[in-house]
Order: C-alpha cells, then sequence, then structure tokens
C-alpha cells in the first residue's frame, strides 16, 4: 500500500518541479537574469515540495505517529 502511494508522491514531485521550472524560465530569467532566478527558484522549489508534502501528509491522516505539524516544523529549528 505504501510503494503506490509513494511513486504517486514522487510523480507530484517530479511534475511540479518540472512546471516550476518552466514557468520560473519563461517568466522569471526575463527579468532578472539567470543567476537570480536560479536562486530564487531554490526557495520556491522547496516551498512547492513542503507544500505537496503537508497536503500528502493531511490527505493520509497520518506521518509516522500521525502529526503532520511535525513536517511542517521541521526547518524551523
Amino acid at each position: 500500500m505504501i510503494l503506490p502511494r509513494s511513486l504517486t508522491v514522487w510523480l507530484i514531485l517530479i511534475a511540479a518541479e518540472i512546471l516550476h521550472g518552466i514557468v520560473r524560465s519563461i517568466l522569471l530569467v526575463p527579468h532578472v537574469g539567470l543567476f537570480r532566478s536560479n536562486q530564487m527558484g531554490v526557495f520556491t522549489g522547496s516551498a512547492i515540495i513542503l507544500v505537496i508534502a503537508l497536503v500528502q501528509c493531511s490527505g493520509s491522516g497520518r506521518l509516522g505517529n500521525g502529526n503532520c505539524s511535525a513536517l511542517a516544523s521541521y526547518g524551523s529549528s
């Protein structure tokens, strides 16, 4: 049961990051340049991954012990 779900999340992450890269290169690179766009892309890409992880966590109702807030507070300590 966990393998199909993890593969689905993995494919969603791949698709989201591909779309993120396409949109970033079309909209952001002409305005701020490639280097600055890459720097902004690290932050926005990380935010996209965190949002997808939180949605998947809350959709399953469990993350280890059932606490999705641990995922949200992971990088804040």
